[in-house]
């Protein structure tokens, strides 16, 4: 079966892209202490509150309050005080059936820039309710924000926006991807906008339609697109940049990976934010006023995170949940950011272990040397008396010849 005629069939049951805007904020504390009752009263009625099922709990662990701002506008706030918002936007009907990855790129591109320059429908909305949000944490919690919670952070205060992809049809026979070629190399284009030179971040690449259909074209078909979707009626494939689910979908299955989603940004953005605001070198720790205890509990926490990450594993929700949770963290590349900023941590708390040593060091050999003094000083009227009717030099000398002995002896053992 061709490609055409895969879109034959489509055109009845009419497939279409439905984006996914994943966007993470920092509030800037930890909120694990703060009541949920008092957050829900901050909130006030600018959002409908969710109360979340057990299973949407294990879907978003460690989410304190979720809800919604509008119908297309949901959110979830975190305990590591961060909180991700899901924008469902507008459904894009694919016009050019063999090249559908050209119209939906550009328009993730083209609406990925708005939300970044503010220019978004939502824009507004999102930041005035993440500035109540941020007035809220930073009252409440009596705690100095992380400087990634400041408006003057990146985008204006936001970092990235992430899409999650619905290719959503009832026709059966688009789940044989193998079978398609142009389907799967436009799913290709999807997963990695790169490939047809449709960088979010870049405005030098060549933009015209027929460019990048020609772009589309030349892609690789051979390459092997992972499934981590165990059911029959839909199909999940994951990249570094996005993720597209493929077939017939229904609401649980859109709710349950917007959730899953939201879940995994927090935890990413929550690294994303120690890593940019820990210190570099010991200057800027000290700069922070940051002890050595602070520096080994951040360090002992990032080892905490990187275990409940391997424990996905041993999740209680079904096991094609957690695949597909596996496949969020493996292509999201969490795991590999938690060890780096758990590494760098353990080295700036090593390099502060190393200067407060020699501080030590230092100080015991200031110490040393005063008792040394003193008891030079001591020892001068018995010396003194014992050098009664010579010189009077004598004692002074002697004095002087100990205290130059003594401080070498001091000096050499403290450099052993």
């Amino acid at each position: 079966m061709i490609f055409s005629s895969f879109f034959a069939m489509s055109e009845s049951t009419g497939m279409i892209g439905i984006p996914i805007r994943i966007i993470p904020y920092d509030t800037g504390v930890d909120l694990s202490e703060v009541s949920n009752g008092d957050l829900v009263k901050a909130i006030g009625t600018e959002a409908d509150i969710t109360r979340l099922s057990n299973h949407q709990k294990k879907l978003m662990p460690k989410c304190k309050v979720a809800g919604s701002l509008t119908d297309k506008i949901r959110f979830g706030i975190f305990e590591n005080g961060i909180c991700v918002f899901a924008i469902e936007d507008d459904n894009v009907v694919f016009k050019d059936e063999d090249h559908f990855s050209a119209e939906y790129c550009l328009d993730r591109k083209k609406k990925h820039q708005e939300l970044r320059n503010g220019t978004h429908s939502s824009s507004d909305i999102l930041n005035n309710f993440i500035k109540k949000l941020r007035e809220f944490a930073r009252t409440t919690t009596n705690k100095k924000p992380r400087i990634t919670a400041s408006p003057d952070f990146e985008n204006g205060g936001m970092s990235y926006v992430m899409t999650l992809t619905y290719l959503k049809t009832e026709d059966e026979e688009v789940l044989e991807i193998d079978r398609h070629l142009m389907l799967k190399k436009n799913i290709i284009a999807i997963l990695n906008p790169t490939m047809i030179l449709l960088e979010d971040y870049d405005d030098s690449n060549p933009t015209t339609y027929a460019e990048i259909k020609r772009n589309i074209e030349d892609l690789d078909a051979d390459e092997t697109l992972k499934n981590y979707e165990q059911r029959q009626h839909i199909r999940t494939f994951m990249s570094w940049s996005s993720v597209v689910v493929l077939g017939a979908l229904k609401d649980p299955d859109h709710r349950d990976y917007m959730m899953m989603e939201i879940s995994l940004q927090s935890n990413w953005y929550e690294i994303y934010c120690l890593e940019y605001c820990m210190p570099k070198t010991i200057t800027e720790a000290e700069k922070d006023k940051l002890s050595m205890m602070d520096l080994q509990k951040a360090g002992n926490e990032a080892e905490m995170f990187i275990d409940e990450i391997d424990d996905i594993r041993f999740s209680e929700l079904p096991s094609r949940y957690v695949e597909i949770q596996e496949g969020l963290v493996e292509t999201s590349g969490l795991l590999q950011i938690a060890q780096r900023y758990e590494k760098k941590m353990k080295n700036v708390s090593e390099m502060m272990k190393t200067k407060n040593q020699e501080r030590q060091r230092r100080f015991g050999l200031s110490s040393e040397l005063l008792l040394f003094f003193i008891a030079m000083v001591q020892f001068y009227p018995i010396l003194e008396s014992l050098t009664e009717g010579t010189h009077d030099w004598i004692p002074y000398s002697v004095v002087l010849v100990l205290l130059i002995i003594g401080a070498i002896v001091l000096f050499m053992k403290n450099r052993m």
